[in-house]
């Protein structure tokens, strides 16, 4: 008999169920929302088979905001809407993209200066 315990949350906001097998005494864990699909549709995923956040928030866990998808077009759908900010490099001048959540990280997580066009442009204003 097989026992579902949760939802629990991680540190990061998601949330998991742990399957209890009573008598080979396993456990296993499960993201919530594979979880609440494979109720939905009444069969398990294939392992192809990813669900999908349509609203891309991680948190937003009520099952019509779910889709199945490969994880080929689970990975297009993440970088189709990547967000880019045109910069100027401050130390050659040379207008150039970045993706803003690379420019958020570097600036929130290593307090550093910029950003530069190249690791060459960081090193020259560094120095």
């Amino acid at each position: 008999m097989i026992k579902v315990y949760g939802p629990y949350t991680r540190p990061d906001g998601r949330q998991h169920v742990i399957h209890y097998d009573t008598v080979q005494k396993t456990r296993r864990t499960q993201s919530y929302p594979r979880y609440l699909m494979e109720q939905k549709i009444g069969r398990p995923l294939t392992d192809q088979e990813e669900v999908d956040h349509i609203d891309d928030n991680p948190r937003n866990n009520v099952i019509d905001n779910f889709q199945i998808l490969t994880g080929r077009k689970n990975k297009e759908k993440t970088t189709q809407y990547a967000k880019y900010t045109d910069f100027d490099c401050p130390a050659c001048g040379t207008s150039f993209m970045i993706r803003r959540k690379d420019y958020q990280s570097n600036q929130v997580n290593r307090g550093k200066a910029g950003p530069y066009c190249s690791r060459r442009c960081a090193g020259k204003m560094h120095n």
